[in-house]
């Protein structure tokens, strides 16, 4: 009676497993014809656009030094106190500039140097700055290859990328303790690049003076990220959404140092601050991804999606500036779900591969190709063995996230019928015999498999057309006992769509002497998906004595684990 028992389990378990494993019939994948694709990312000219993101900030403390030949008469030294002075002060205003919008998620990060130069700055005027600047960068590395604006733009890309981060600039400062007007003579200071790579200060600034340092640096870090002076009576409207700055507003980017605290609406807007939609996400990043299925192809019970996906852009609107369509977004992920009226599953991820990008990184042509996450390709396999899934239309849906958890989408469709079915399994001692029939009216090809344990036979069988039985013979040289054989079809390609069938009947049958005969099935019934059949039976002991209770094995004395139980047998053409 526990041996009987024990037999219930096991085919228990075969048909749990049987059920389990479902294919699809039809899948019809429209490949998409993508259109070209621009790099978004910003580039080299592009190191400051909006106030959004993440910025590194490089602080150079211009040093003299008179052993350097030739070199100037040397008038002023750096202490770390007054470097320690400015630092707190740039700290300040870079950070009072982070908290003014939390939904921009404006951060920086910030190392300072100082770097020897042969001049002695502030005794140069302004318009000299090329001297001292283009020394300290080839002494950094980043020699002359044009004008020492382009020194300049060379270093501040390498530390963007360096650092990771979306945007950079850098700071030169430079000592004016000993000077009667704390500046460069005829004035000049503080300055800098609008939109661009740099920002040229004094310890004093001129009138200014250290204590207010920390303003004049919010002011200048505006400038740099394309806010326009306020102080003037001119309107002027520029920045990535092109706004219009307000002319006298009292605020930082105002006269300093009697600019108050605060940012006009006009500087908020210049810098790329507006949320029109108030989803708490900037619009100039408030875009979705473009999802494209670039392939679909069958491999064994599975369906293989190869894409891209890609980030969008907000227009540039900026009258000045390269005003090339760029954004900091990143593909974060890609994941697919299936669906027919109720999604099957939860979400999945794809396996993503950044797109490799040539950038120009050194003045005026030297190129280095990058990995970008701002394009994507994606490859991901639809296991349709683990989807419960009966005949109908079915979706297979992919997004495409990025870091602000804006998706794009994209769908496709298969749908699922039946073409070939196995209608009966039987078998005896030395033979087991499946029935496989083409419902179709085209010749198709397909694996037949069946399997009881790791040493199946194998044969090549051409079938004709309608209803054949194959033949497979010597299946087995086991000790008397019951068996569990299962038969299956694999995929069919039909006119270029794909089909599989699926038909399942369980059925229970002793073996005496030299032929099988079927019990009464309490479990008849057909699930369409792949073609699988499978059967128990009992095979007798002929050539020794029979124990007591032998006429029924354990399931490991004759099944095998469920990770290598099936052998395919036979590719047959069915017509």
């Amino acid at each position: 009676m526990e041996k009987r028992k024990r037999y219930v389990k096991i085919a228990a378990v075969v048909l749990l497993l049987t059920m389990a494993m479902l294919l699809i019939s039809t899948v019809k994948v429209k490949a998409e014809n993508i259109p070209p694709i621009v790099d978004p990312t910003p580039g080299y000219y592009e190191t400051s656009e909006y106030m959004i993101g993440n910025c590194s900030v490089s602080i150079i403390f211009l040093e003299s030094n008179h052993t350097m030949d030739p070199c100037d008469p040397e008038t002023e030294n750096w202490t770390q106190p007054r470097k320690d002075e400015v630092l707190n002060k740039t700290l300040y205003a870079l950070n009072w500039w982070s908290s003014r919008n939390p939904n921009a998620s404006f951060s920086f990060y910030i190392e300072n140097r100082t770097v020897q130069t042969r001049y002695e700055p502030i005794n140069h005027n302004y318009t000299d700055r090329g001297l001292w600047i283009g020394q300290a960068m080839t002494s950094l590395g980043y020699p002359p290859s044009g004008a020492w604006i382009y020194q300049v733009c060379d270093y501040v890309n390498a530390f963007r990328d360096e650092h990771n981060t979306d945007w950079c600039f850098v700071m030169f400062i430079v000592d004016s303790f000993n000077s009667a007007e704390g500046n460069f003579p005829g004035g000049g200071a503080p300055s800098n690049d609008i939109s661009g790579h740099y920002i040229c200060m004094t310890y004093n600034n001129g009138q200014i003076g250290i204590d207010n340092m920390d303003k004049a640096t919010a002011h200048e870090v505006g400038n740099i990220f394309w806010a326009a002076d306020e102080y003037r009576d001119n309107t002027y409207i520029q920045g990535y959404l092109n706004v219009s700055n307000v002319p006298h507003s009292g605020y930082i980017m105002d006269t300093t140092p009697t600019a108050l605290w605060g940012l006009s609406s006009g500087t908020w807007g210049q810098v790329g601050w507006r949320d029109n939609d108030t989803d708490g996400i900037q619009d100039i990043v408030d875009k979705p991804q473009n999802v494209y299925i670039n392939s679909s192809t069958i491999i064994g019970n599975k369906i293989q999606y190869n894409g891209t996906a890609a980030v969008t852009t907000y227009i540039n609107r900026n009258p000045l500036g390269s005003q090339r369509n760029v954004t900091i977004n990143k593909i974060q992920s890609v994941q697919y779900r299936t669906s027919n009226t109720t999604w099957n599953t939860g979400w999945s991820d794809a396996t993503i591969t950044p797109w490799n990008v040539t950038r120009l990184i050194k003045y005026p042509n030297i190129n280095e190709t990058r990995p970008t996450y701002a394009i994507v390709n994606f490859t991901f396999q639809v296991d349709l063995t683990n989807l419960n899934l009966s005949p109908g239309n079915y979706t297979v849906e992919i997004k495409a996230t990025n870091q602000w958890n804006i998706s794009g989408y994209v769908s496709s469709t298969f749908c699922l019928n039946t073409v070939v079915s196995i209608t009966n399994v039987a078998a005896n001692s030395t033979v087991i015999n499946v029935t496989v029939n083409n419902a179709g009216s085209s010749t198709v090809t397909t694996n037949v498999s069946v399997a009881w344990r790791r040493t199946d036979p194998t044969q090549n069988v051409t079938l004709p057309p309608g209803e054949t039985t194959l033949n497979f013979v010597n299946w087995t040289t086991n000790p008397t006992g019951r068996y569990e054989i299962t038969a299956v079809t694999d995929l069919v390609i039909i006119d270029s769509s794909v089909y599989i069938g699926f038909n399942k009947t369980t059925v229970s049958f002793g073996v005496g002497g030299s032929q099988a005969s079927q019990s009464d099935s309490t479990s008849n019934w057909i699930v369409l998906a792949f073609c699988m059949l499978s059967a128990s039976f009992i095979v007798p002991e002929f050539s020794k004595k029979k124990k007591p209770d032998d006429d029924l094995l354990t399931a490991t004395e004759h099944t095998d684990s469920t990770e290598n139980m099936w052998q395919n047998l036979a590719r047959h053409q069915l017509t």
